[in-house]
């Protein structure tokens, strides 16, 4: 099985989160607080809700606009999977639902210039593995732009070996302490050549099909 998240490529110059502004207005109050209840969040082509659980995971539902897809991932605050599975009809598609084995040291919790060295080993139920040589930098706080709202947060560069080819990849993550959740930033092949996929909205509830805010609530 290929994970959307590994399946993004492009290129940048760096791999950071650096201080960006959207275009795009925030729909409605800019959501703070610990995610309990979720947040939804727009890139250009898909919404993602987020929400923290009391593990303190963060949970990810992700649907195309275009309802190409629907995927949901659990995710260790440092960026690291711990399941994903693929949705059709609210059903988990055949062979989709991956498990990734950590083979290291504890996960640290995020801060800045922490790191992480180990192995990953990802299981999807169709049968396939595949083993990676993976470390993880978590670097100093900055903040990201969100449709208007702006938010304090730890960049984090995930970057694997394929112990099987030696490709390498990086993923770029942002922690968001006041959130309590970790958000997809970014992927790339190779060393310091990511393509971010920067959200450009943000609320507590999902945006309209005209792309123009969240449904109100009337009461």
């Amino acid at each position: 099985m290929t994970n959307l998240r590994f399946a993004l490529a492009g290129t940048v110059s760096a791999v950071c989160m650096a201080l960006v502004t959207q275009t795009a207005t925030a729909q409605g109050a800019c959501p703070s607080g610990l995610a309990n209840d979720g947040v939804y969040v727009s890139y250009a082509d898909r919404v993602v809700r987020y929400e923290r659980l009391s593990t303190g995971l963060t949970a990810e539902f992700e649907t195309a606009f275009d309802g190409s897809f629907v995927y949901g991932y659990r995710t260790h605050p440092i960026g690291l999977v711990e399941t994903s599975w693929e949705l059709q009809g609210g059903r988990i598609v055949a062979g989709s639902f991956e498990t990734v084995q950590l083979d290291g040291a504890p996960l640290p919790q995020p801060a800045a210039g922490v790191t992480w060295n180990g192995i990953e080993t990802s299981r999807f139920t169709d049968g396939s593995v595949t083993t990676f040589q993976t470390s993880v930098l978590v670097e100093d706080m900055d903040v990201l732009e969100i449709g208007g709202c702006q938010y304090s947060g730890l960049p984090i560069t995930v970057t694997r070996i394929n112990q099987s080819d030696g490709v390498t990849s990086q993923d770029a993550f942002g922690y968001f302490p006041d959130l309590g959740v970790v958000m997809f930033l970014g992927f790339g092949d190779g060393i310091d050549n990511v393509s971010f996929d920067l959200p450009v909205a943000i609320s507590d509830l999902p945006p309209n099909a005209d792309g123009s805010g969240p449904v109100l609530d009337t009461k």
